[in-house]
């Protein structure tokens, strides 16, 4: 069997990255929660370029982060001695996409709790919207 090429897209979390795999007609091949743990990146690593077979095959895997410092040192650690190829996509790109994918990102009560949660309380009215008592 020939090897493909799939990317590998990673949310960067701190007890855990969520890693998602397209192939090259855009087909999604996996997408997965998996520790912020050295064993579990590393299984991944192993499972995702089996898949795609890299190597003698011909098959790569190009993996991009959404950040690379902090929570993401062990998992760019880990892909970059084992030689995978790493880029990072800057969030002001993965946020000017999201628009792009509308209800492909986060799930819809995730994304209505985060907007919320930046509107300031005076924009929060509406039907089934009780407002706070005054403090004082």
């Amino acid at each position: 069997m020939a090897g493909k090429k799939l990317w590998v897209g990673i949310d960067v979390g701190k007890q855990f990255h969520h890693g998602c795999a397209v192939d090259a007609d855009g087909k999604t091949v996996f997408s997965r929660k998996v520790k912020n743990r050295q064993a579990a990146i590393e299984e991944l690593i192993t499972r995702t370029t089996i898949k795609a077979g890299a190597g003698a095959d011909g098959g790569e895997v190009v993996w991009a982060l959404d950040m690379t410092s902090g929570s993401a040192a062990l998992l760019v650690a880990l892909l970059v001695s084992t030689g995978q190829p790493v880029r990072s996509v800057p969030g002001r790109l993965v946020n000017r996409m999201s628009g792009a994918f509308t209800g492909e990102g986060k799930n819809r009560r995730q994304g209505c709790t985060h907007h919320r949660r930046d509107r300031p309380a005076a924009r929060r009215s509406g039907p089934g919207h009780r407002a706070r008592p005054a403090r004082g």
